[in-house]
């Protein structure tokens, strides 16, 4: 008696097992798409706001296309707000580095002529809560919105009149090497901006 109650055990945890799993797998496929959507949607947002281009819910694919174009140069994808000519202003930048506890990502913009930075913003990190997290907070991405940058010379806080996040020294630290990296990816001899 006791092993035919095992039995019917077993049998009831599979049945059940494989329901909750085809629910699950049936849940994924039916919401990735407006799982994906949505993603794009803010990875949209986030170059408008590098680009310094205001944006509504309702109008944020109009403005996009109007605004942003992708170019491929050398070999590297990259968002380049356009004006009302079609002439590039800004290039906006993915970058991805080490912060304190994991990876940060975001984007960077610098004006065509190179001499500033439009904006920054980040779209992944594992910072501290309520310490280095405060790196997506409008006050300090905004910061970094008409930084002045010059070819050779590092970017730093003081210097730039930039506030570090008190408490968040490490992550403070992070993101100016990350600025900093693409700074001076864009300015070597074999650039993506050489001669442009």
């Amino acid at each position: 008696m006791k092993g035919k109650g095992a039995v019917y055990t077993i049998i009831f945890i599979t049945l059940i097992s494989a329901a909750f799993a085809a629910i699950l797998a049936f849940s994924n496929s039916y919401f990735k798409p407006f799982i994906n959507k949505n993603l794009e949607e803010r990875e949209r947002k986030e170059i408008l706001f590098v680009a310094g281009v205001e944006v509504q819910e309702d109008n944020l694919e109009e403005v996009f296309n109007k605004n942003i174009v992708e170019e491929n140069i050398n070999g590297r994808k990259i968002h380049v707000k356009i004006d009302h000519d079609k002439k590039p202003e800004a290039y906006i930048i993915q970058f991805s580095g080490a912060g304190l506890w994991g990876t940060i990502s975001g984007y960077i913009g610098v004006e065509v002529g190179l001499g500033r930075l439009t904006g920054v913003t980040f779209t992944e990190h594992n910072e501290t809560p309520g310490l280095g997290a405060r790196i997506d907070e409008e006050w300090f991405k905004r910061q970094f919105s008409s930084i002045e940058i010059k070819k050779g010379k590092s970017l730093d806080y003081e210097e730039s009149g930039i506030d570090t996040i008190t408490g968040a020294t490490s992550t403070s630290r992070s993101v100016m090497k990350l600025i900093n990296s693409v700074l001076n990816d864009i300015f070597t001899e074999d650039g993506i901006w050489q001669e442009r």
